[in-house]
């Protein structure tokens, strides 16, 4: 059975504050990292702007998502690097009113909240540029294959 239209929606369709699509002319993201991004930020700025630019998905206007990204790949990578060198799992030193120690307490390392926190930031920024499989299905996009030099590009991401 079709749908009723109502007449308040056609109103609004036809009202002349009703959206309208208008082009704005932007110029792309630029391959040097914005200026405040550690060295992992900045090597993951290169490879984002590198894998989008024949494509011409990001422009200026990403230009603060995509450094909000880096930034939180970077935290995410050295917690990660830090978690784990000293494991997820801490002793503490629990004190007597004497100041002795009396046993350890194992708690959870905090790390792991900044891990967290980061992992899911680096997901919501990257579902918004594109970065994800799903988020690259919603947008239609197809990949091409990847050429040789970009093989061993993850190198530039150690801590």
């Amino acid at each position: 059975m079709p749908r009723r239209t109502s007449q308040k929606s056609k109103k609004r369709s036809e009202s002349p504050n009703a959206l309208k699509k208008i082009n704005v002319a932007v110029g792309h993201v630029s391959a040097k990292p914005v200026n405040g991004l550690d060295r992992i930020a900045r090597a993951e700025w290169t490879r984002i702007t590198r894998a989008f630019a024949a494509s011409s998905r990001l422009c200026e206007l990403d230009h603060g998502l995509l450094a909000l990204y880096c930034s939180a790949f970077s935290r995410w990578k050295r917690a990660e690097a830090a978690l784990l060198a000293e494991g997820d799992v801490l002793t503490v030193e629990v004190r007597d009113t004497h100041g002795n120690v009396t046993h350890g307490k194992p708690v959870v390392n905090p790390l792991s909240r900044v891990l967290e926190s980061a992992a899911r930031q680096v997901h919501r920024y990257g579902e918004s540029l594109g970065l994800s499989p799903a988020s690259r299905t919603k947008q239609g996009v197809e990949l091409a294959e990847p050429r040789e030099e970009e093989q061993d590009e993850n190198s530039e991401w150690k801590v």
